[in-house]
């Protein structure tokens, strides 16, 4: 399955410097290898937006809390699902 995973800066103020900031990295560049994160994006504003590949929400929550920098975010979540499959689907469903 694929996720879609919003971190945005947690309201409690956590605060993180360069060593933790490299520590993320190399935990995000290790997953990026394994092909557990297809596509990881920063925002401006602090922050970003991830595509996570997991075979279980509890799988995903699991590869999240690995990060060094887990506590300093808030996640919005998705499951995410092929656009072809939804295309497909619908049109059995219009057929007669």
């Amino acid at each position: 399955m694929k996720f879609l995973v919003i971190g945005r800066n947690a309201p409690n103020g956590a605060t993180f410097g360069v060593d933790e900031i490299n520590a993320h990295m190399d935990y995000i560049d290790k997953l990026i290898a394994e092909g557990i994160v297809e596509s990881f994006y920063g925002f401006v504003n602090g922050g970003g937006v991830d595509i996570y590949t997991a075979n279980s929400g509890e799988e995903l929550w699991g590869i999240l809390h690995g990060s060094p920098l887990y506590n300093a975010f808030v996640y919005e979540i998705d499951a995410l699902v092929d656009v072809k499959h939804i295309q497909e689907q619908a049109n059995l469903a219009t057929r007669d």
